[in-house]
């Protein structure tokens, strides 16, 4: 009896070592390839000069959440990794097209650092009533992979209204559906329309963030005071993204022609 319990902790004990192991690779596959990936893209764009921004709530969250590591980052080690590197299938970044002067060219070199990089076009809205123009069709999302992670580059226009707007995420039909999990993308879902926020003319400067170069505002007082207040440093405990920062401005009322294009049911 003794000898047959042996055998069967035996037994459990490497079962439940090979389940951590198979988990342990797992996590350190996907905390490689996200690292991989993400290092990448932002060595892309930057050689580029492609003024991408980070949209990716999940990251955002982490940040937020440990703002005070983010501040000491240079006096401690920046190869933890320790927000861009979680588990994930996508990493979201946004742009806004008219500031893109080299599409093609980007798409070029990305393809031979080893992305594989799908466009995704729908007709522009802005130009619906205009019998010439109506059936434009206008990149409004991008999907960049390599290994198990990709990139998702949203694209924004600016709108009458003075707001920014992304479009409907719609696969067509000769578009391999397992190229990546669509269904977990944090936008696409449905269209989106955000207020633009008012900043001084600002120039770029590099500083090292999470182990990578990144460009950041050299005004970088200015800009935060831009966004926050002359008050920033002092806490807020209630803060509305809509209407607490003071370079917000109300845009007013969607005009009732649009609600079929901004206003969407699944």
């Amino acid at each position: 009896m003794s000898r047959i319990n042996k055998n069967v902790i035996l037994a459990l004990l490497t079962l439940t070592s090979s389940a951590f192991l198979l988990f342990q690779l797992y996590y350190y596959k996907h905390y490689l390839s996200a690292k991989r990936a993400v290092k990448k893209f932002i060595m892309l764009t930057s050689s580029q000069n492609v003024p991408v921004f980070l949209i990716d709530p999940l990251i955002l969250e982490l940040i937020d959440k440990s703002f005070e590591q983010v501040k000491n980052v240079s006096h401690g080690s920046t190869s933890e990794c320790k927000f861009f590197c979680v588990p994930r299938d996508f990493t979201a970044f946004a742009l806004q097209y008219h500031l893109w002067k080299n599409e093609e060219g980007w798409f070029r070199i990305a393809e031979n650092m080893g992305f594989q990089c799908l466009k995704i076009e729908s007709k522009d809205p802005r130009l619906d009533g205009i019998d010439s123009l109506s059936g434009t069709e206008i990149p409004l999302h991008y999907i960049c992979k390599l290994a198990s992670h990709a990139i998702h580059l949203v694209v924004f226009y600016e709108r009458s209204g003075n707001y920014l707007w992304h479009g409907h995420l719609r696969l067509k039909g000769h578009t391999d559906k397992k190229f990546v999990p669509f269904r977990k993308l944090q936008f696409g879902r449905y269209p989106g329309a955000f207020d633009r926020y008012l900043f001084p003319k600002f120039t770029l400067c590099w500083t090292e963030f999470v182990d990578m170069k990144v460009h950041v505002p050299c005004e970088t007082i200015e800009y935060i005071e831009a966004n926050y207040g002359k008050t920033w440093k002092i806490p807020v405990k209630t803060w509305d993204w809509k209407r607490s920062p003071p370079n917000v401005r109300p845009n007013g009322v969607w005009p009732i022609s649009e609600w079929d294009e901004v206003i969407q049911l699944y």
